[in-house]
């Protein structure tokens, strides 16, 4: 590990009230700071500032009055980032985890640190091409590695942590390939909403309801396709929909303001 990251790495995981961090809240935000000389931890609970989804709930175990007298995101934000001193982070399918504190830094001024983000998800790919899943849990199987908690986020980094370790110990691996952004690479005028025109997305996102998009791009451009929407990310070339493409039948990025067009499902698009 330190042979590539001399210096040291934090690995971080979040617990979420869903999976858009435009529409969604942190409810939990671990890290595990790694160096040659420390080991530290930091474990805090998260007021998202309304009730927490009993769907979601049922997934992490984190329930409202847990989070009575928790600080809210945009006051423990700095303190994240200052327990970071700078290092690169480390998270399993990072562009979620990392989406949530850059739009949250955006929305409460909190100015972005220089700081390369990587992702375990990536990095296991790139190492272990055969397996066929790739979700946290799968791969702690495969790898042999304990999850005591799963969806507890201090356990889900440190297992973060460990299946980075074993990819990098792959011969040829190099943690380049994992390697998604710097935290500043977002755009300072990060969209903060979602277009008027687009808010079946929205009311269809978090049970993941199959709607149509019309795209300005892709081989049915212009066209309405089936999709399940997932989540909508804030990323460094703009905000993009996260979805099931039921055509491809492919999970695949949107640029959102690439979606011309929404409408409920007409089941004859999936024959198209």
């Amino acid at each position: 590990m330190f042979k590539h990251f001399p210096e040291g790495i934090v690995v971080f995981d979040l617990e979420t009230t869903g999976l858009s961090p435009l529409l969604d809240k942190i409810v939990e935000l671990s890290a595990i700071k790694l160096t040659p000389y420390k080991c530290k931890t930091i474990d805090q609970l998260i007021n998202p500032e309304r009730p927490i989804p009993p769907e979601t709930t049922e997934i992490h175990g984190i329930r409202d009055d847990q989070i009575v007298g928790s600080p809210l995101i945009g006051n423990f934000l700095t303190d994240f980032y200052d327990f970071c001193e700078g290092l690169p982070l480390l998270a399993h399918n990072a562009q979620f985890d990392a989406g949530f504190i850059v739009f949250e830094s955006h929305k409460h001024n909190i100015e972005l640190p220089k700081i390369d983000v990587y992702c375990s998800l990536k990095m296991a790919r790139n190492s272990y091409p055969h397996f066929s899943k790739y979700r946290l849990n799968d791969l702690a199987e495969q790898l042999e590695i304990p999850l005591e908690s799963h969806h507890h986020a201090l356990d889900d980094g440190l297992a973060s942590l460990k299946i980075f370790c074993k990819s990098l110990m792959r011969a040829h691996s190099n943690p380049k390939e994992s390697r998604l952004f710097k935290l500043t690479d977002f755009k300072k005028s990060l969209d903060l909403e979602i277009p008027k025109h687009l808010e079946l997305i929205k009311e269809n996102i978090f049970k993941q309801n199959t709607i149509d998009i019309k795209y300005k791009g892709g081989s049915m451009k212009g066209k309405f396709r089936p999709i399940r929407p997932i989540s909508i990310l804030p990323m460094p070339k703009g905000t993009i929909l996260y979805a099931h493409c039921l055509v491809s039948d492919l999970y695949k990025s949107f640029a959102l303001s690439k979606v011309a067009e929404v409408r409920p499902h007409i089941k004859e698009q999936e024959n198209e």
